[in-house]
């Protein structure tokens, strides 16, 4: 049961156009990821910012992903630093209230 209702998500997920979505869900997404991105980059500074880099950068030697505000280091690196990135700071998101 539980394979049948992954492969549903996914097929919707894969066939799911911008079209498709409400503009108010559009418009909602997009401020979502803006302000993603700027807590990313204002997480740059932040005290363990290079403890979390040294860490991402010894997990492997690839190069294929990119890091947010500059920077490439494998897929598992920038995923782990990324992640560290968007949440180091307190963000317009954790505040707002709509």
């Amino acid at each position: 049961m539980p394979d049948e209702a992954t492969g549903v998500l996914a097929q919707f997920a894969a066939t799911l156009r911008s079209e498709d979505l409400p503009e108010r869900t559009r418009e909602h997404c997009k401020d979502l990821l803006l302000d993603a991105l700027a807590c990313a980059l204002s997480g740059h500074p932040g005290e363990e910012t290079h403890q979390l880099a040294a860490l991402a950068e010894a997990l492997a030697e690839s190069r294929e992903a990119s890091v947010i505000g500059g920077g490439r280091l494998s897929l598992a690196g920038a995923t782990l630093l990324n992640g560290y990135l968007i949440t180091a700071t307190r963000c317009a998101t954790c505040t707002a209230r709509p």
